[in-house]
């Protein structure tokens, strides 16, 4: 074979292992932006509060409804047609900041400072995560 055609062929293997592996990836990532959780998961995210910043009964009840009608107006403004990606996210942290700042209403002094250690790791780990920005 002649020295061309090998490098022809090298090329085109190489360029389909390239494709054939990004697009494996692609698939591999969820479209969109993570489902909000359900309501299992709500009281799993309202246990490690409680463990983390030894929350009331009382607290805990009015987190979890908190937690609950947050994220059934995520899934509302999730469902919402028309809404580009930015304008979404940009309204998805804005109702973020306005449900950590009603947690953090329902506080005492020494739970906000936790509370806002917490959710400071807890936005580390998820900048951390494939598909993040």
């Amino acid at each position: 074979m002649n020295k061309t055609l090998k490098f022809m062929l090298i090329a085109g293997l190489f360029a389909g292992l390239v494709t054939t592996g990004l697009t494996a990836q692609e698939r591999g990532r969820p479209e969109g932006p993570p489902k909000p959780p359900d309501s299992k998961q709500v009281n799993q995210m309202v246990i490690e509060l409680t463990r983390v910043l030894s929350l009331t009964g009382e607290q805990q009840d009015q987190i979890r409804k908190l937690f609950l009608a947050h994220f059934d107006e995520v899934r509302s403004l999730a469902r919402q047609e028309g809404t580009d990606r930015e304008a979404q996210r940009l309204i998805m942290d804005k109702k973020r900041r306005e449900f950590e700042k009603a947690v953090n209403d329902l506080l005492t002094d020494e739970q906000k400072v936790r509370f806002k250690e917490f959710m400071s790791k807890r936005g580390q780990r998820s900048e951390r995560r494939p598909g993040r920005r």
